[in-house]
C-alpha cells in the first residue's frame, strides 16, 4: 500500500508525514471480545498530519487491514480520546477498539487532539459545556482536516461511510460534530459523553454507551420518546466505570463494549 513519507510543506496544504510502521497484529483475541470476530492481520502506522493553514500538527495512529489487495471500499473510522491533561499520548489508549475494527476491514485512525502547548481543558465552572466548546471546535477541525488528508493520500477509503467514536471529552466532540455536520458522517459512537447534548435526529445514526458510575449533565441524554422516534441507541453498562472505557478496562469490560459496537456497526 502506498505510504507518503514527506512532501515539501511549502508547496502543499495537506500532508501525511513521517509514516512509520510500528506493529503488525496477526493473533487477535476477539473470540474473547465479540461473537463477530475479525480475521484480517492489522498494520499499525504512526504518523502526523500537518494542517499548514492552522500551523498545527495532528499526531495520528493508523490501523488498517494488511492485505495484498487494495480495497476500494474501506470504511473510515475516526477515534477521539478522552482528555489526558495534554500528555500527547491519549490517542494510544483505544487500540482494543481500533485493532478490532481494522481486523474486520475498516480503516481506523486514532487522533491526538491536545498537544503539550495547548491550554488545559476547563475542569471547574458553572457551564462546562460553554467553557469546553473551544476545545471541541478545535477537535472538529482536526477531524475534518484528517478526513481530507486521508482521502487525498489513500484513494481506497470510502469517505461516504464515516464513523466517529469518542470517549468522554472526545465523545462530546464527536456528538458536537454530529449536531453541526450531520451529512458528513454516517454514525457516531459515544463512550460516556457528559456535556454535549445528543441531537434528537435520525441522521447520523447514534449509539451512546454509558458507564456505571457517572451521570451525564441534564439534557445530554435524549428522552425515551426521542430515542424511539430517532432510532438513537443508549446502552447502560452495569459493571464498567467511566475510566475503564479504554485500554485500561478488563478483558470482560472490553468484550462487552466491542460486542455492542460490533452489533451497531453491522446494522
Amino acid at each position: 500500500m502506498k505510504l507518503i513519507l514527506f512532501i515539501c510543506l511549502n508547496l502543499i496544504l495537506t500532508s501525511i508525514i513521517l509514516s512509520q510502521e510500528i506493529a503488525v497484529t496477526e493473533n487477535h483475541e476477539y473470540g474473547l471480545y465479540s461473537k463477530k470476530t475479525g480475521n484480517m492481520p492489522v498494520r499499525v502506522l504512526r504518523s502526523e498530519i500537518l494542517d499548514s493553514i492552522r500551523d498545527r500538527l495532528i499526531p495520528i495512529i493508523i490501523y488498517q487491514p494488511k492485505t495484498s489487495e487494495i480495497n476500494s471500499s474501506q470504511k473510515l473510522v475516526i477515534i477521539s480520546h478522552g482528555y489526558g491533561y495534554n500528555s500527547g499520548k491519549s490517542f494510544l489508549g483505544y487500540s482494543f477498539i481500533a485493532d478490532y475494527l481494522a481486523s474486520k476491514g475498516y480503516f481506523v485512525v486514532s487522533l491526538q487532539h491536545e498537544l503539550s502547548t495547548d491550554d488545559s481543558l476547563a475542569m471547574d465552572g458553572e457551564n462546562l459545556k460553554e467553557l469546553r466548546m473551544p476545545n471541541w471546535e478545535r477537535g472538529i477541525k482536526n477531524i475534518q482536516y484528517t478526513i481530507q488528508s486521508l482521502a487525498s493520500e489513500f484513494d481506497y477509503i470510502d469517505t461516504s461511510d464515516i464513523t466517529l467514536i469518542g470517549h468522554s471529552n472526545g465523545g462530546d466532540m464527536s456528538i458536537l460534530f454530529a449536531a453541526e455536520y450531520p451529512n458528513e458522517i454516517k454514525r457516531v459512537i459515544s463512550l460516556d459523553n457528559l456535556r454535549m447534548p445528543i441531537p434528537a435526529k435520525t441522521e447520523p445514526k447514534i449509539l451512546s454507551i454509558r458507564s456505571s458510575n457517572i451521570k451525564a449533565d441534564e439534557g445530554v441524554i435524549p428522552t425515551e420518546q426521542q430515542q424511539l422516534e430517532n432510532d438513537i441507541k443508549i446502552v447502560q453498562l452495569k459493571n464498567t466505570l467511566h475510566n475503564d472505557m479504554c485500554n485500561s478496562g478488563t478483558p470482560e469490560q472490553k468484550a462487552e463494549i466491542l460486542y455492542i459496537i460490533g452489533e451497531f456497526m453491522n446494522k
